[in-house]
């Protein structure tokens, strides 16, 4: 033990050599005055210092020396790991995955028993305060990326651990479980399939089954969600493993989860459909048979003809899920597929006064991103784009049949609510971007005036300017472009109008002129 006078030049010593280099010497020397034992015994019975001190064995195991000698910290961290302070747990775990990754990289000669040490990190899932939890769950995903880690995490001895902790009673434990699943899953193409061998996904299938716990159930759903966004080859894969339990949730009783499980799945269909049909992913081909369960069920939520069935947030989330689906092209040209009439509902609640204020302008947005308003690259296949050009004209002109989307869109401008502007804007923009579509609002004299007149919007000026952009755009691409017989009448338009919108342009986002104007922040997404 340390006398006092030894504890607080310790604490001294500790304080002075953190955020310090620290060399081959520096760290010699600091270990030859206080030896790994004698600091573990000193931090069990005060851990003041313990902030410093992590930070001060971190840059002595980054020096040569330091990796010499971790093998000598195993088997201290691990019996610290039964001390009753969090704080020294949570130092005995970053050093345990310290030498832990030392030994998968070849960097730590030594006897480090990996797998034993792997064991002990999963058991460290366990711990009953988080932040130890959190930090073997971080190590152990970092592990994985070393040769041979991944293997060592789901093998034999790894996986007994991980399904020990997969099958504790505490709900919130498993969710750690398969929260480093999750994390191990995205870190390489072939992950989700050798997770789904070993029978480790098992959990998370029976958790998005285990509806009667709402918390737990949802916090599988996020994850889904999250791996989702990881890895298009990775969502092909879970598209399959996942399907019955997801398309269950679409249609669950409790209405947060089915919102839920309606973005979630429109994720990770966004995700698959960019992988072409019949590519295999993980052991998994993408299915190039009927439309997904998915777009079943937002059909039916979107039903302009039964929308007093559903509850207005859950028509909000098919919306959503819509918009979701829609920011991948791969996901565009799938809701643009006629089979399911999804388009054409979408198109109604957007343009034909189906519904009140909020789902028109939730259809407005969500109709715009899928047409590619937000995409760098919003060019679909030519059958895609005949379908949008067909549904928006069609729900625009309504019972009366003369009714243009361009007027429809006006109509929406001169209302007092910003987030229908908004969306009008954004379904603007979509329009603008292709030629019919801009030549429609080329025709429409007051529309055209109101885009180019910076002082028709005083708050979400940046959305108006970003039509006026797009419009630009399709006007100068029209002039160069070889277009069928059939588009004189397009072309003619556009060319009529390039004068009012050269003039929009120079006016600026503000009305001060091109000098003075910063570009809109409108942003796009990569596709």
């Amino acid at each position: 033990m340390l006398s006092p006078e030894t504890e607080a030049e310790f604490a001294t010593d500790v304080r002075t050599l953190s955020g310090c280099p620290i060399n081959d010497s520096d760290a010699q020397a600091f270990l030859d005055k206080y030896p790994l034992r004698i600091i573990y015994e000193f931090v069990q019975s005060d851990d003041r210092v313990i902030n410093d001190l992590t930070d001060v064995l971190n840059r002595v195991f980054n020096t040569s020396y330091g990796a010499s000698i971790l093998p000598a910290v195993v088997p201290l961290a691990v019996e610290a790991l039964r001390s009753p302070s969090p704080a020294l747990r949570r130092l005995s775990v970053k050093q345990l995955g310290r030498a832990l990754q030392g030994s998968l990289s070849g960097q730590v000669s030594g006897s480090v028993q990996a797998q034993q040490v792997a064991g002990t990190l999963l058991s460290a899932l366990k711990d009953q305060d988080t932040g130890v939890a959190a930090e073997a769950s971080s190590t152990l995903t970092r592990s994985a990326a070393e040769p041979h880690g991944y293997q060592l995490l789901i093998g034999n001895g790894g996986r007994q651990e991980l399904q020990q902790v997969l099958a504790s009673p505490d709900p919130s434990i498993r969710m750690r479980g398969i929260t480093l699943l999750a994390s191990l899953a995205t870190k390489a193409p072939d992950n989700v399939r050798a997770l789904h061998e070993s029978g480790l996904l098992q959990p998370l299938q029976a958790e998005l089954a285990n509806t009667g716990d709402v918390l737990t159930c949802s916090a599988a759903l996020a994850l889904v969600g999250e791996l989702s966004e990881a890895s298009s080859s990775a969502s092909v894969a879970l598209q399959a493993l996942l399907e019955q339990q997801l398309t269950a949730l679409q249609r669950n009783a409790d209405p947060f989860l089915q919102a839920q499980a309606l973005k979630v799945s429109a994720t990770l269909l966004a995700s698959s459909a960019q992988q072409p049909a019949g590519t295999v992913a993980n052991g998994h081909a993408r299915s190039a048979g009927g439309p997904p369960a998915l777009l079943q069920t937002l059909s039916e939520l979107l039903d302009p003809d039964s929308l007093a069935e559903p509850s207005t947030e859950l028509v909000d989330a098919a919306l959503d899920a819509v918009s979701r689906l829609g920011a991948t092209p791969g996901g565009a040209e799938l809701f643009f597929t006629e089979a399911h009439g999804i388009s054409s509902y979408v198109a109604t609640l957007a343009l034909a006064r189906a519904g009140g204020t909020q789902i028109r302008a939730a259809a407005l947005h969500a109709l715009g991103i899928v047409a590619g308003a937000d995409r760098a690259e919003h060019a679909m296949s030519a059958a895609a784009e005949d379908t949008f050009r067909q549904v928006t004209f069609t729900a625009a002109a309504g019972p009366s049949g003369v009714h243009t989307p361009a007027e429809a869109l006006l109509g929406y401008l001169r209302q007092p609510f910003s987030e229908l502007r908004t969306g009008a804007y954004r379904m603007l923009r979509a329009l603008a971007q292709r030629i019919w579509g801009a030549a429609d609002i080329c025709r429409n004299v007051p529309l055209l005036e109101r885009l180019g007149d910076p002082r028709s919007e005083t708050t979400i000026q940046e959305w108006r300017f970003a039509v006026v952009q797009a419009l630009a755009g399709t006007v100068r691409a029209s002039a160069r472009a070889e277009m069928a017989d059939g588009a004189a009448v397009q072309r003619d338009a556009l060319r009529a109008a390039a004068p009012e919108v050269d003039r929009a342009m120079r006016q600026g986002l503000y009305g001060h002129g091109a000098a003075h104007h910063r570009p809109p922040d409108v942003a796009l997404m990569s596709s």
